[in-house]
């Protein structure tokens, strides 16, 4: 009688949450504090990318920082490969919303919690 040999049994994959992968963009002008924002993806699904994190200190604001900042995001994330840029922000912050409007981002839905709304951009 032969020998069987088993081949060794197959791990499985037990739900496995994905990486994140993230970049810190900043620009500094001669401020103490610079301007910056966080582009992230998720290791599963490069064809989303995600903003957080924008930061502009008072004295660097209405000068247009915020927007370059977020513009080079964009080209960062549509050189990796996505296809759309989402982001969320205070529903009830008014100016910031027709803000990103004005950048080409649309409504998308209400988060859970209902006091923050995703936006969408095509890129």
């Amino acid at each position: 009688m032969k020998n069987k040999v088993k081949s060794p049994a197959k791990k499985k994959e037990v739900n496995k949450k994905p990486d994140i992968i993230s970049f810190d963009i900043k620009m500094n002008i001669n401020y103490k504090e610079s301007s910056s924002i966080t582009l992230y993806f998720y290791s599963d699904n490069y064809g989303n990318a995600y903003l957080a994190n924008l930061k502009t200190p008072v004295e660097m604001r209405r000068k247009g920082n915020a927007t370059r900042l977020i513009d080079a995001a964009e080209k960062l994330a549509k050189s990796m490969g996505a296809q759309f840029i989402l982001c969320w922000c205070n529903k009830n912050e008014i100016w910031k919303r027709n803000w990103y409007y004005k950048l080409g981002y649309l409504y998308l839905h209400n988060d859970l919690s209902d006091s923050q709304i995703w936006l969408r951009k095509d890129l």
